[in-house]
Order: structure tokens, then sequence, then C-alpha cells
């Protein structure tokens, strides 16, 4: 919840927050990877390859545009 009230103060001020999304959807990849890793459902292999690449694009977006 912090990374979200932090992304809305920083959004309205007129910043960048790609660092708090990054936080945000590593822990999601982290938790998806885990989770597929033991019960081999597609679901969470489709959640960890989708967060996988948002973390991508948050951390170019981060060192390019930030």
């Amino acid at each position: 919840m912090l990374c979200v009230l932090f992304s809305i103060l920083k959004a309205i001020s007129g910043e960048h927050f790609y660092e708090f999304g990054v936080i945000i959807f590593g822990y999601l990849a982290g938790t998806a990877w885990y989770s597929y890793k033991i019960s081999r459902k597609k679901n969470f292999l489709i959640q960890g390859i989708a967060s996988t690449i948002a973390v991508v694009g948050g951390f170019i977006g981060f060192f390019l545009l930030g």
C-alpha cells in the first residue's frame, strides 16, 4: 500500500514513479514463479512472465527516463 501511496504522490507532483512499480511487480513475479515451481499451473507461469516483463520495462523506464 505504501508503494501505491508514494506513486500517487509522485504522480501528483509530476515526477516519474517507476521504482515503485518495479517493487510491486518484482514481488508479484517472485511469488508467481515460486508458485509455478511448486504447482506447475499455467496461470502462475503466465503471471510470472507478465510480471517479469513489467519489471524489465520499469527498470528501463527508471534508468532511461528517470
